[in-house]
């Protein structure tokens, strides 16, 4: 699974995907697309490399969750930013 194909863990950013006005249909019918990466091609789907970015929630019902990987991190707003060399990757 290709989540964020464009990710490189050497370049000192952080890989964001951004999902405009999708609909659940949406996300089911294009699943296909992120096992193999092609996802960037759907219409209204983009990605950016950052330094850092803050995350806010429109709404400001206070229920939206965030997670990394699984785990959760709490709730929005939420800020993250990248630690250069904070992980020694081995490939």
């Amino acid at each position: 699974m290709k989540i964020v194909p464009n990710a490189d863990p050497s370049n000192r950013s952080l890989e964001v995907v951004i999902l405009q006005d999708f609909k659940w249909y949406d996300f089911i019918l294009n699943l296909h697309k992120i096992y193999n990466g092609t996802y960037l091609t759907v219409k209204n789907v983009t990605s950016r490399s950052v330094r850092s970015i803050e995350v806010e929630e429109v709404s400001c019902s206070g229920s939206i969750y965030v997670q990394s990987d699984g785990e959760h991190l709490g709730f929005l707003p939420r800020k993250f930013h990248i630690l250069p060399a904070a992980i020694e990757m081995i490939c």
